[in-house]
C-alpha cells in the first residue's frame, strides 16, 4: 500500500511538471553574466528550489543560457505582466543583495522559467562554503541545436576567485559563517 502512494505521489509530481507553464518544478534564480565573445552573453542561473545544504556544503543545479533567448522571452507580455506582479508584490531577487542595482533581474528570472529557454550548459557544482572552493559534480553543455557537446564528470576542488561569478554564486547560497 505504501509503494503505491508513493508512485501516486511522484505520478502527481512528475505530471505537474511536465506542465511547463502551469507549473514550476526549478525556481531559476539570476546570479551573474559571462561574455563568451564580443557580443554573445550568457546569463548565469541557480535552481533555488534544489539547494542540498549538508555539513557546511551547498550542492545545486546551475544553468546558463544565451542572454538572446532570454531577451527574446522578454518581449513576451506574459514574461513582463508576471514579472511585474512579482516585483508589485514587493518582491526583490537574491541577486540585490550583493547588486542592488540588479532589480530587473526579476524579468530574467521570469524568462529563464520558460522550458522553451534552450540551455548552454546545465551543471550540478558542490560549493565547500568555510573554504570558499567550487567543484562540478556532473553536468553537460550543448550545441545551439540542443545535443549534448560534452559531458562533466566530478572535477577537483578549485579556490573561488574573489568577485567573479562563483564567488556572487556562493554569497548567494552560502550561510554566513
Amino acid at each position: 500500500m505504501k509503494k503505491l502512494r508513493l508512485g501516486v505521489i511522484i505520478s502527481i509530481v512528475t505530471i505537474t511538471c511536465l506542465q511547463g507553464k502551469v507549473a514550476r518544478c526549478s525556481d531559476w534564480k539570476y546570479y551573474g553574466t559571462f561574455t563568451r565573445a564580443p557580443g554573445i552573453d550568457e546569463l548565469f542561473f541557480y535552481d533555488a528550489s534544489d539547494l542540498i545544504d549538508s555539513q557546511g556544503s551547498v550542492k545545486l543545479w546551475v544553468r546558463s543560457v544565451f542572454s538572446a533567448d532570454i531577451e527574446k522571452r522578454l518581449t513576451e507580455k506574459t514574461v513582463v505582466d508576471s514579472a511585474g506582479k512579482r516585483i508589485a508584490s514587493g518582491y526583490k531577487p537574491p541577486i540585490t543583495k550583493i547588486y542592488p542595482e540588479a532589480a530587473d533581474a526579476a524579468y530574467l528570472e521570469e524568462a529563464a522559467q520558460d522550458p522553451t529557454v534552450r540551455a548552454t550548459s546545465e551543471i550540478v557544482y558542490q560549493i565547500a562554503c568555510g573554504d570558499r572552493t567550487i567543484r562540478k559534480i556532473t553536468g553537460k553543455s550543448f550545441h545551439p541545436d540542443g545535443t549534448v557537446n560534452l559531458g562533466f564528470g566530478i572535477s577537483k576542488w578549485e579556490n573561488i576567485i574573489p568577485q567573479s561569478t562563483a564567488d556572487d554564486l556562493a554569497k548567494l547560497v552560502c550561510k554566513p559563517q
